[in-house]
């Protein structure tokens, strides 16, 4: 509550191995109640989240936060938002991994995504040791207020947990079921075609005795 609150919303394209920023939500120092983080963050998801004539957001496949249990338990049990809380060791090797994900072109920003690119361009290490980050000044057009570079942790911290090699797509994904349509895989045939992955998971390097 001394800095901002800051969420990225991400999209991870496996066939592109490619992370999406789609948008960000700012929530200004003592504004960011637990219930204020909440009710701003389901908005967002499903403006960002929810398909063409759904009503509701398709739940996230992950939620990374920071190191806070009280609102991790709080978010979970007051408004049903599941979060994991992301290891923080080492943090000059996350900066270098999401660096990297930079230069190989691996990272998409939305123009819509003001702060989150502000402090990309014009945040600095705070010493040698790159164990914290300056305090950065608001824009000079006064759109962009005072920060500690908010919006980049959540970046790293979302690299860091991803599961970039899980394939959301199923084995049928795209079968043309008419001139118009596509099939979408059943709860039953995902359960079913992960069973049968657990069993060949399972026989895999036995010996017949």
């Amino acid at each position: 509550m001394v800095d901002l609150t800051a969420m990225l919303l991400c999209y991870y394209n496996f066939e592109e191995a490619t992370l999406y920023v789609m948008d960000e939500v700012i929530i200004s120092k003592s504004e960011a109640r637990t219930d204020v983080i909440a009710t701003e963050l389901k908005l967002a998801e499903k403006i960002r989240f929810t398909r063409e004539g759904e009503w509701e957001p398709e739940e996230p496949l992950l939620r990374v936060m920071d190191l806070d249990l009280r609102l991790q338990a709080d978010l979970m049990d007051l408004h049903d938002l599941r979060f994991v809380c992301t290891a923080k060791d080492n943090l000059a090797a996350a900066v270098n991994k999401m660096r990297v994900w930079f230069s190989q072109g691996r990272i998409k920003i939305h123009e819509r995504c003001s702060n989150l690119k502000y402090h990309l361009r014009y945040g600095l290490w705070k010493d040698g040791n790159r164990t914290s980050f300056r305090h950065l000044a608001g824009s000079p057009d006064g759109k962009l207020s005072k920060s500690h570079v908010d919006t980049i942790p959540p970046l790293y911290y979302l690299i860091r947990n991803l599961y970039e090699h899980y394939n959301p797509k199923p084995a049928n994904y795209d079968t043309v079921v008419t001139s118009n349509t596509h099939k979408r895989q059943t709860f039953e045939e995902k359960k079913g075609n992960w069973n049968e992955i657990s069993k060949a998971i399972t026989k895999f390097g036995r010996r017949k005795r």
